[in-house]
């Protein structure tokens, strides 16, 4: 049988005073050339702290430090494959070693580590999602 909800996991990556952001793919079917905080779905059974790490590790080659859950959002799903499922996005602060590299998946094609205060400032196209978590963490 197959669960009605779709489990993101999503990580706010903080080094030194900055936070990560990537950018997807242009020929990616979701959200192409959007910018987000890097994550993915948990896979069936798994273990939420390790499904954060991997797919943290599988789209940006960063190894992270899992401090704490700061907050979820839900919703339902209207389109494409996901169509009928309860959406749930949980959000982890997590950090990394100062000296540690990004390196990204096929599925990004960019990144950048920017202040709170300067993501508005850059112009970026952001994911409806990732503004609300923004402004979530700027309150």
């Amino acid at each position: 049988m197959r669960s009605k909800i779709l489990l993101v996991l999503r990580a706010i990556i903080k080094k030194d005073e900055s936070l990560l952001l990537i950018q997807r793919a242009s020929d990616d079917s979701w959200n192409p050339n959007k910018w987000e905080f890097p994550g993915g779905k948990v896979d069936f059974g798994e273990d939420l702290n390790e499904s954060l790490r991997r797919e943290i590790k599988e789209e940006t080659g960063l190894d992270i430090t899992i401090k704490e859950p700061l907050f979820f959002w839900d919703e339902p799903m209207n389109k494409d494959k996901y169509k009928g499922l309860r959406h749930v996005n949980l959000f982890f602060e997590c950090s990394v070693a100062l000296n540690s590299k990004v390196k990204l998946s096929n599925e990004h094609q960019d990144f950048k580590w920017l202040k709170i205060e300067d993501i508005e400032e850059e112009k970026i196209d952001i994911t409806k999602h990732t503004v609300e978590v923004i402004k979530k963490l700027i309150l």
